[in-house]
């Protein structure tokens, strides 16, 4: 895999975890207040979409400065 590939491959997965965070977020409000008990599965949900939105692999702004920099031919750094 060239790393055109991979970068665009996390660029494209950072931004459907933005989708995604949105409509988490969207269902997590529509669910109320019954969407906060232990035993809802959508607070399970919120939880594990919560912890994976913060992983740095799917940083949105992350993922696209590193894709930006080398469309544009700047250095990489050590980051991929």
């Amino acid at each position: 895999m060239t790393i055109f590939e991979r970068l665009f491959i996390m660029w494209i997965v950072a931004q459907l975890e933005t989708l995604l965070e949105r409509a988490r977020a969207r269902l997590f409000e529509d669910a109320g207040a019954h969407g906060l008990y232990r035993s809802s599965p959508l607070q399970r949900a919120f939880r594990d979409l919560h912890a994976l939105s913060n992983h740095a692999f799917i940083h949105a702004d992350t993922c696209g400065e590193l894709f930006g920099r080398m469309r544009t031919g700047q250095p990489l750094g050590a980051v991929v």
